[in-house]
């Protein structure tokens, strides 16, 4: 069972769908998980803030909040 540690994640983005669904997959999949993700879209505009928002339910399953 992955393990909980106290610190955050802060994502910076802007037009980066390419590689944001891989860095939020890492988060679930990792070993010892944040308890929070802050993510921060600069007006992307090629779905890169709705992606984050899908994800939303399966990082908060895994125990992460999404800020």
């Amino acid at each position: 069972m992955p393990q909980t540690i106290d610190c955050s994640v802060v994502m910076l983005c802007h037009n980066g769908m390419q590689y944001t669904d891989y860095c939020l997959q890492s988060l679930i999949a990792a070993n010892a998980r944040p308890r929070e993700l802050i993510c921060v879209d600069n007006g992307s505009t090629d779905g890169t803030g709705e992606l984050i928002g899908s994800m939303r339910p399966r990082l908060e399953a895994a125990g992460i909040e999404v800020i």
